[in-house]
């Protein structure tokens, strides 16, 4: 239906105030039309064509529009108000060609028209006006006339596009019903429509976690936070701030990591290792931080064996004080102390390697302190070798147990035997240290060699229901009782698609078992079966819920096959439920195609869809305002069809079929009253008949300049006054459009009749001149006179001029003879004339 009066004054407030700053484009209304005309100025450069019809610049153009029946499936239909000279310009239309779209606004077909008059678009072949579209071609380098910005520069207003798309000439009543095609047997009274609209939703950017980013700062871990920085695209100059600091920090502790490294290869361990300790201190994510400190905790703790004078201090550096340090010699034992008080705590300095091998001493004996020396070394070195292959042997022999345990656990008794052989293998050669830790390995590996699982696991036997029956059918049915008892917790959480699979792979299993009870065979088949067939009819109540159609009509159609294979008392559950629930679907999903064709304006698959849903709903309960709805939507869907190729007839130019169509529509709309109100019906079948008066009009104005182009002006006169009987019958003679052109065409008529007294005039002087020069050159010989030109010299209100020409032959050099001859309109006769 139309767009009432406040809408249509919305979008004249929207529209306007959109170009209240443009700079060359105002919006107004149309003084004396309707509230769905507007007038467009348009302050550029353009050409038009002036009272003496000659082609001149302008700087000032108007252009109606007018928000048309069915908007906005159909273009509003414009028109210039003043004499703009255009290939696409009719002064009863403009030519839009494929511009207007239904998601088009109308700011854009008016920036659209003002970059036509501006000479940035215009058509070369089909144009309306055939003599623009012939001079723009040869003027064609004047285009486009200037460079315009035609965007609207701050702004601030939203463009009208929101408010205006919803204002269509159909309103949301038209295309709803009231009645929930699926729920005929819900109680309630709630009913929803079948078609709704919804909006699309924008994608937006994902927003930065300056959460997480202040959480792994307070955590120090700058490793972590500059990498997520890194991988965020949104700008921030807070983000880019933190990602700063932490590459600072990061370089800090680089430095410092190089600087401990350099100390460690130089044998400073404690040095190295305090270094690496403050690491953590500033960056908690540095990579290998703590395998560094690790190492360096055990190198000093192999130094304070071989050097026991050497306290050791791992404490953190932060809480640690000045280490003490002193050069005087050793202070001589407390009496009735213990000798062990008289060393100084040195401060987790690393002993040099002269601190750690040589004695003080004066230097004297130098030789045998050289070999001292040299042995001492060998044997702390094969000491240190021991000391780490009885350690890693042990560690080896733990983590090995570890594996004889847990394969003893699962029942892997091949790798439980092998791995705890090797575990007595490798505690038998540890010597000498921690054997307090190497004898409880060995006797819980040996328990695990002597008891009875592991042989009776190596024979093949595993114990069930106390007793050991071999190794495959209990894990056949270990296997069988862990999946049912977890396909029987997903049946009855009703999570069918894993419940499935695991149904089928439990009957795989039980029906090559001859330990498995058939019983539970069948429950499990009943179960997959059941389970198959609600993972179809289950999705499809729900696509049912969220009205996608085809969806629960494939899933419906899928459930329906299983449901023949299920029990009795199953089918009688669902069968009926399914059919009814399947036939809603039917009808819905066709109505729904129906619907989106029509919005979508594709009225002919409208139709089929709304058809084919009628012929499904015979076998559907529904009630009659549902199939009345339809119903009015093919009329409808009829009714824009045949608007629609009017539209396309108009813009061709082919007139006859454009009033043909709209003819056709305006009885539709007569004859067809539900499809809208009294009231909207009366003034869309006006707006129709406004538009086949104005496309006859057009096409009888084209029709008659082809006939003044062949000098048929008795014809063209009579569509002249064909044109002025049109508009004196109908009910718009009395608007302004209107009004103008009649008296338009009635000046033409006039001019017309002029030409033609005139041509008369001029035909009978040409049929008549060798008697008329005769008569006033009585030496003529009429034979000899040829070549007769008569033009019309002079008019006044009641006399025509014309000078006659002739050339005279016969007496030796041609003679070009000429008389003036004089029409008076009053008494209609004639006389030479001589000014």
């Amino acid at each position: 239906m139309s767009a009432t009066p406040n809408q249509l004054d919305e979008i004249f407030r929207q529209v306007s105030e959109y170009f209240v700053s443009h700079p060359v484009i105002s919006v107004s209304p149309t003084k004396g039309n309707p509230p769905d005309h507007y007038e467009i100025t348009y302050t550029i450069t353009g050409m038009c064509k002036n009272g003496a019809g000659k082609i001149v610049e302008s700087i000032d153009h108007t252009v109606e529009l007018a928000i048309p029946f069915g908007f906005p499936h159909f273009p509003p239909s414009c028109k210039p108000k003043s004499t703009i000279f255009h290939p696409d310009f009719d002064p009863a239309a403009i030519c839009l060609g494929e511009f207007w779209e239904q998601d088009r606004l109308l700011s854009d077909l008016i920036i659209h028209i003002g970059k036509m008059i501006n000479g940035e678009i215009y058509s070369t072949t089909n144009a309306f006006n055939e003599d623009a579209a012939e001079w723009y071609q040869k003027n064609s380098g004047k285009f486009p006339f200037r460079n315009i910005n035609w965007s609207i520069e701050n702004n601030s207003k939203p463009s009208p596009k929101d408010r205006i798309n919803q204002i269509d000439t159909l309103d949301d009543t038209d295309l709803t019903t009231e009645f929930d095609f699926l729920a005929l047997d819900e109680e309630g009274d709630n009913k929803e429509s079948i078609i709704s609209r919804s909006s699309a939703g924008v994608d937006s950017p994902e927003a930065i976690d300056f959460e997480l980013l202040s959480l792994l700062k307070s955590q120090k871990k700058y490793y972590t936070l500059l990498k997520t920085g890194e991988n965020n695209t949104q700008p921030s100059d807070a983000l880019t701030a933190l990602c700063q600091q932490a590459r600072d920090k990061i370089r800090t502790v680089e430095k410092l990591h190089r600087d401990g490294r350099k100390s460690e290869d130089k044998g400073d361990a404690q040095i190295a290792f305090e270094i690496y300790q403050q690491i953590p201190t500033i960056v908690t994510d540095f990579p290998t931080i703590d395998s560094d400190i690790q190492r360096l905790k055990q190198t000093l703790a192999l130094l304070a064996d071989i050097s026991p004078d050497i306290a050791l201090d791992f404490s953190d550096p932060h809480d640690s004080v000045e280490s003490i340090e002193s050069d005087s010699p050793p202070e001589k034992p407390i009496k009735n102390g213990s000798p062990k008080d008289t060393r100084k705590a040195i401060k987790a300095k690393p002993p040099s390697p002269n601190e750690l091998f040589l004695p003080r001493s004066s230097g004297k004996n130098k030789l045998p302190l050289f070999l001292f020396v040299g042995l001492l070394a060998i044997v702390m070195g094969y000491s240190g070798y021991l000391w780490f292959s009885m350690n890693a042997k042990l560690n080896n022999a733990e983590a090995t147990y570890v594996q004889c345990s847990t394969s003893h656990a699962n029942n892997q008794f091949d790798v439980a035997k092998t791995s705890c052989e090797k575990v007595l293998q490798l505690v038998g050669d540890v010597k000498f240290i921690q054997q307090d830790r190497a004898r409880q390995l060995e006797k819980s590996a040996f328990a695990i060699l002597q008891s009875e699982k592991l042989s009776q696991g190596l024979a093949g036997n595993l114990f069930l229901d106390d007793r050991y029956i071999p190794k495959d059918e209990v894990n056949t049915i270990l296997s069988i009782n862990t999946k049912l008892k977890e396909a029987e917790t997903l049946f009855m959480q009703e999570m069918w698609k894993p419940a499935l699979e695991l149904y089928k792979t439990l009957l795989a299993q039980a029906e090559n078992s001859t330990y498995l009870d058939r019983l539970i065979i069948e429950n499990i088949k009943y179960k997959r079966l059941m389970s198959e067939f609600r993972i179809f009819y289950d999705p499809a109540q729900i696509s049912i819920q969220k009205k996608q159609w085809e969806d629960a009509i494939e899933k419906l159609l899928q459930a329906q096959k299983i449901l023949v294979s299920l029990p009795e008392s199953d089918r009688g559950q669902y069968s009926e439920k399914l059919q009814k629930a399947l036939q809603n679907c039917q009808f819905a999903n066709l109505k729904e195609q129906g619907d989106l064709s029509f919005t979508g304006s594709d009225w002919i698959s409208a139709m089929e869809s709304y058809n084919l849903a009628l012929a499904s709903s015979q076998e559907t309960a529904l009630p009659p305002e549902s199939i009345d709805a339809i119903r009015n939507n093919i009329k409808r869907a009829e009714l824009y069809t045949t608007i629609n190729i009017g539209n396309k007839a108009f813009a061709s130019g082919s007139w006859d079929d454009a009033i043909e169509a709209y003819s056709k529509a305006s009885d539709l709309m007569t004859s067809s009253q539900g499809i809208q109100n009294e009231t909207d019906s009366d003034s869309n079948i006006r707006k129709l008949d406004r538009i086949i008066l104005q496309a006859s009009i057009i096409r009888d104005r084209q029709a008659i300049q082809a006939m003044l182009e062949n000098d048929d002006f008795m014809n063209a006169r009579r569509t002249y006054l064909q044109i002025i009987n049109a508009i004196k019958n109908s009910s718009f003679r009395t608007e302004e459009e209107f009004i103008n052109t009649s008296a338009e065409t009635s000046t033409a008529i006039k001019s017309l009749d002029e030409k033609m007294f005139q041509l008369t005039k001029v035909k009978y002087l040409k049929d008549n001149y060798q008697s008329l020069f005769t008569a006033n050159f009585p030496a003529a010989i009429p034979e000899n006179l040829t070549n007769p030109q008569v033009t019309n010299t002079k008019k006044t209100e009641s006399k025509l001029v014309f000078r006659m020409q002739c050339t005279e032959k016969g007496r030796g050099r041609p003679l070009t003879l000429v008389m003036f001859y004089a029409y008076d309109k009053r008494t209609g006769k004639w006389s030479f004339y001589s000014e």
